[in-house]
């Protein structure tokens, strides 16, 4: 229940988050993100639902929110957006800078 709510208090703060998943591939990355059903669900879903939860208990009279999320994967050096429907992205190489 506690997980994530430090990156809730962070944006309810005014600061920008990051949930950042590293390690082998088969290493479960995905399933802490993403989970699956109910009470299956991954650090990602959790969040979300506690940020509009909060968000529908504020005062909106003089309060306004906004909620950018990007959901990146960088694997083999290829960078690929996971909100964009497969067949319709680009696949970009990483620059990587010395």
């Amino acid at each position: 229940e506690e997980l994530g709510n430090d990156v809730l208090e962070n944006a309810f703060d005014g600061f920008n988050n990051c949930l950042f998943a590293y390690g082998q591939t088969g290493s479960g990355k995905t399933h802490s993100v993403l989970g699956g059903e109910g009470d299956q669900r991954g650090l990602l879903p959790r969040i979300l639902e506690g940020l509009f939860q909060r968000v529908a208990a504020r005062d909106m009279s003089s309060v306004s929110f906004r909620c950018r999320v990007s959901y990146l994967e960088i694997y083999n050096e290829t960078v690929r957006d996971l909100l964009v429907p497969v067949g319709g992205q680009s696949k970009s190489k990483l620059e990587v800078h010395h």
